[in-house]
């Protein structure tokens, strides 16, 4: 019963920091408290699977610590908290969908809870924009609030970067109330006229369906052209939201480009090797060369705060993470692994930053559960 209770909580973590930062802690702060007295009564011997991905996460966060003292900006707090969280996080997860006895029946509980709960918050979300009133904001605040679409912004791309798990459980329970909170899924986050979430999603999706088609060796013309229609749909959807943005690649990133291209500048000018810390962007911002404090694209965030060296480490995150899918054993569905990467990749390039300590770990979250997702009986 402890173990269910644990799984319901991880389910609703993405959620609850969707709905407030406040949520997520108290949610963490439960599963960790829960899962401490859990493993004192019940898990008498401690397991550890060796996984070089999860190892490099936690030199990559621990060599961002010990370069900072190198830089001219410090900021240790959050890192500090990744150190201790993420080995947290992974443990749990490791125990929960890998380890225990009721590994499988875990997961699809999880996926259960976190898909109707996830499609709930995004038919609010949806009917919040069809009603101009923000109605998760006017419960909170007891009074009416206008609808602003960029509040969900970056809230969308939580949602957008967990899709694979959203259609593996729709793939496993076709019935038309699934369907259609499925399509509130893709509703919300069109509603929140978050670009990088809806190319997210859409080329999530389109990835997940077409790695089952390559893997099937079958074409299903009816997955085909619902494809077809997703990815229009996408495509006219950020058309009108960028406007006459969408010629301009500085306009269509919101200046982010122009950002990018500054970053680098200045990271092949001085601090080459070691970067500009983990706060040098507040320093752009706060000198008035920028009108944001990160790049908004992980790749150049690492090389930007931690030089050549961290930039080459994320690589080599990267190569060890798509290296854990190739060697993964007939089990486990590969497909939810890889579009797991694909989305997060496609997400980290717009929006987010690698310091956040909730994005950070939930991002971990879903890496990590990917790659140990058993795969599941089609009647499952």
């Amino acid at each position: 019963m402890l173990e269910k209770i644990i799984v319901f909580l991880l389910a609703i973590l993405i959620p609850m920091h969707y709905l407030g930062r406040a949520l997520f802690y108290i949610d963490l702060l439960l599963i960790i408290v829960l899962f401490s007295y859990l493993f004192y009564k019940e898990i008498k011997i401690s397991v550890f699977k060796k996984n070089y991905f999860i190892y490099s996460i936690f030199l990559f966060y621990l060599f961002a610590l010990v370069i900072n003292y190198f830089n001219p900006t410090i900021e240790f707090k959050d890192n500090i908290k990744l150190l201790f969280g993420l080995p947290i996080i992974i443990y749990v997860t490791m125990y929960i969908f890998d380890l225990s006895n009721s590994s499988k029946d875990n997961f699809i509980f999880f996926e259960k809870v976190f898909f109707y709960l996830s499609s709930f918050i995004c038919m609010v979300v949806f009917f919040s924009f069809i009603l101009n009133i923000d109605i998760i904001s006017s419960i909170k605040s007891l009074k009416l609030i206008k609808y602003h679409d960029w509040y969900y912004h970056s809230k969308q791309s939580l949602f957008a970067i967990s899709v694979v798990f959203y259609l593996n459980y729709y793939v496993r329970n076709k019935t038309f109330f699934n369907l259609l909170m499925l399509s509130f899924i893709y509703l919300g986050t069109f509603a929140s006229h978050s670009r990088t979430a809806i190319i997210t999603m859409a080329f999530a999706t389109l990835v997940y369906f077409l790695y089952n088609i390559i893997e099937k060796r079958k074409l299903n013309l009816k997955i085909f052209f619902i494809l077809s229609i997703l990815i229009i749909i996408s495509a006219l959807v950020v058309i009108e939201i960028s406007g006459n943005k969408i010629h301009n690649i500085n306009s269509f990133t919101s200046s982010r480009f122009n950002g990018w291209l500054l970053y680098l500048d200045l990271i092949f000018k001085d601090n080459t090797l070691l970067g500009y810390g983990l706060q040098g962007g507040v320093e752009i911002k706060n000198a008035g060369l920028l009108s944001f404090k990160h790049p908004h694209n992980a790749y150049i965030e690492a090389l930007f705060t931690l030089g050549l060296s961290g930039f080459l480490m994320l690589l080599l995150l990267t190569f060890f993470y798509l290296a854990n899918i190739f060697k993964l054993d007939i089990r486990y569905d590969k497909g939810i692994a890889f579009t797991t990467f694909i989305s997060i990749f496609i997400n980290s390039q717009g929006i987010g930053t690698i310091w956040g300590f909730s994005s950070v770990l939930i991002t971990i979250f879903l890496l990590y559960l990917s790659l140990i997702v058993v795969r599941l009986e089609e009647n499952a």
